[in-house]
């Protein structure tokens, strides 16, 4: 379980109060894996979303993407999957 915390601060270094961000998850392949993408919601600057590997999954890098829906900002990180 690749348990993620997600942190959304405005141009001011100040933690946004309220949001929601869209969690994308691709494969090492480079193909969306969409059981696993899904909406977080950010209270206080902060969200938890988790990803339920599966034993069986591909291992390698898989790519994590998070846009918040208000702003349009992105970043991406890299889970391990062994």
């Amino acid at each position: 379980d690749a348990g993620l915390q997600i942190r959304l601060i405005d141009e001011y270094g100040q933690p946004v109060d309220r949001s929601v961000v869209h969690v994308e998850v691709f494969d090492p392949a480079g193909r969306r894996v969409r059981y696993y993408s899904g909406n977080a919601d950010l209270v206080g600057g902060t969200a938890r979303f988790s990803i339920p590997f599966a034993l069986n999954d591909i291992p390698g890098q898989w790519r994590v993407k998070v846009r918040d829906v208000i702003s349009g900002l992105e970043a991406n990180r890299e889970v391990r999957v062994p």
